[in-house]
């Protein structure tokens, strides 16, 4: 009698087993260079000193944040084994990190503010490593890495992967567009990071202009401006019409915010846009509070804050207008809009 074999289904989980191991790997990596950082210049053991050392080539002054993306990461990996994780947050907080290390690189000087970092370690490549092709990506690399042992022990810059990022950039393009273009990119994974949108940031969820005059706020609703790179710098436009009375304390101000918030704040952001300055205090009766981050005010229930400083206002002018319908729809009573351009010093999120 024949015997009828049931089909079985062989599996194996070797992609697992492997995420387990490097899960614990970069663990393991992560505490090596923690306890570096935190005794290796107190303790007698060469390895605590090598770690240290390792960290310190690699991410420079900002070199603790080593371990936490190893930790981070390797927590990860070990998870995904069992379960699916998104890498959205990790992979967007390295990014941004990448880019600030980029950026410290090309705009360190040494020396007293004598030299920048990128001509200090060329001229140290030739006359301290006696490398011939001084200028070379690999050697740039090396004298990164190596820095600290040639700046009297003192960490700058970088490190190992900042100079990954920034000597591409610095052969494209000069320091200051390489610095914006660094910006921009960071700004836009924080973006991602947080979810938001930056074409929806303004248009949908809206956004409270706050600007300062003679002491006291002020602030209005906007629902068009954007983001992006103009003039070698990161930008924020933002567009106000002649006849509001938040045009007066920008006029009178250097400096301003933008500040975006959760859906709950939407009725506030309709009293703010109803509502006249110059009959009240509308901030306050919209029950928002303002704060100020090194004097420049916002609106402090926001989550998300661009901190600006003006550096363009162009009035609109309808023969300008290639569309004549805009006129028609949009300023049929003559109130046109000024566009304001603001270079982002600082962006604040919670």
């Amino acid at each position: 009698m024949a015997q009828t074999k049931k089909n079985q289904v062989k599996t194996t989980d070797r992609g697992g087993m492997t995420r387990i191991v490097l899960g614990c790997v970069l663990i393991g990596l992560g505490i090596a260079w923690l306890q570096g950082l935190l005794l290796g210049t107190v303790s007698a053991f060469n390895t605590l000193q090598l770690f240290r050392d390792t960290a310190n080539g690699l991410g420079g002054v900002l070199c603790g944040a080593l371990p936490a993306f190893c930790l981070w990461g390797g927590v990860l990996l070990y998870a995904s084994a069992r379960r699916r994780v998104s890498c959205r947050e990790i992979l967007c907080a390295a990014g941004i990190y990448l880019c600030l290390l980029g950026i410290l690189t090309l705009t360190t000087y040494v020396g007293g503010r004598q030299m920048s970092l990128m001509d200090y370690i060329a001229n140290t490549n030739k006359t301290e490593l006696r490398i011939v092709n001084n200028t070379s990506y690999g050697a740039f690399l090396r004298g990164a890495y190596n820095l600290r042992s040639f700046n009297s022990g003192h960490l700058a810059g970088g490190g190992l992967l900042g100079m990954l990022i920034a000597y591409p950039m610095y052969s494209i393009f000069n320091v200051v567009g390489s610095v914006a273009l660094l910006g921009a990119v960071a700004l836009i994974l924080l973006l991602v990071l947080l979810r938001l949108n930056p074409f929806e940031l303004v248009g949908k969820r809206w956004g409270a202009i706050t600007a300062e005059k003679d002491g006291k706020a002020n602030a209005m609703t906007v629902s068009w401006g954007g983001m992006g790179c103009l003039w070698d710098k990161n930008v924020a436009t933002v567009y106000v019409r002649e006849s509001r009375y938040t045009k007066e304390f920008l006029d009178g101000s250097d400096i301003f915010s933008v500040t975006f918030f959760d859906e709950k704040y939407r009725s506030a952001l309709k009293y703010l846009g109803a509502v006249s300055g110059r009959d009240e205090d509308k901030i306050k009766n919209a029950k928002l509070n303002v704060n100020h981050h090194h004097g420049i005010p916002f609106i402090d229930e926001g989550n998300f804050i661009l901190i600006l400083r003006k550096i363009a206002v162009i009035p609109m002018d309808a023969t300008e207008f290639c569309d004549p319908n805009i006129e028609k729809k949009f300023y049929p009573n003559g109130d046109m809009h000024t566009q304001y351009i603001g270079e982002v010093l600082e962006l604040l999120a919670r």
